[in-house]
């Protein structure tokens, strides 16, 4: 959660509020491209680069956003990159299920429901993780995105940009055209992709249990 809404929602000086970033789990790192193609093809019947999201399946996450941009690509980048979304069911999500039905493109858009034991394999799999959150108390799925080496794109408010940094494209979870243009940009462009790859590692390593731990203990101490 942002600094200033625990101020505002616990009425709490910020003089007493100690910001502890979190950390993805180890077994979020690059895996060989040939084990991963073969792993995820075989599990998942994901058989070429994908376009994934990793969420609870509920409005906050911005799904219908992001399917009615997806859908909004040409059929050709469409056939060529599936967008894959992994997670369970939250509120109203029976709402954005009907929706995507009624829109016809259930074709192209594989729900995976909850995942958590073949999570990092899909991470490693993905072209691009495409992530327009509203709102997030910290944003555990782009850093382990980013832990993994996969280029993220994601949105520009509450506290995701303080997770990724200058390692992510950043947009406005609101603007169509601006989630368009940098889901065309990163599939279209290699060079764009790796430098986000080699940009989102670096970051990654910024986060680490060792440091929550030692800055955890810190507040203990202080108190």
């Amino acid at each position: 959660m942002e600094l200033d809404a625990l101020v505002k929602y616990f009425n709490i000086g910020d003089d007493r509020i100690a910001v502890i970033p979190l950390a993805a789990r180890e077994e979020f790192h690059p895996r060989p491209m040939e084990e991963v193609k073969a792993f995820v093809a075989k599990r998942w019947g994901l058989d070429r680069p994908y376009l994934l999201s990793v969420g609870t399946v509920e409005p906050r996450k911005n799904l219908r956003h992001l399917i009615r941009v997806y859908c909004s690509l040409p059929e050709e980048l469409r056939n060529q990159y599936p967008l894959v979304i992994a997670g369970g069911g939250g509120w109203l999500s029976s709402d954005i299920y009907q929706w995507i039905l009624k829109m016809g493109a259930e074709s192209s858009i594989h729900f995976l429901g909850y995942v958590l034991s073949d999570l990092a394999w899909l991470y490693c799999g993905a072209a691009c993780f495409v992530y327009p959150s509203l709102y997030e108390g910290f944003g555990m799925p782009p850093l382990e995105a980013m832990a993994s080496g996969i280029p993220v794109i994601t949105s520009n408010t509450s506290s995701l940009p303080e997770v990724v940094g200058d390692a992510a494209l950043l947009v406005d979870p609101k603007s169509e055209e601006e989630l368009r243009s940098a889901i065309t940009k990163v599939v279209s462009d290699s060079e764009l992709r790796q430098t986000l790859s080699e940009k989102g590692l670096d970051r990654a390593k910024q986060f680490s249990w060792e440091r929550i731990a030692k800055d955890t203990l810190k507040v203990y101490e202080t108190c």
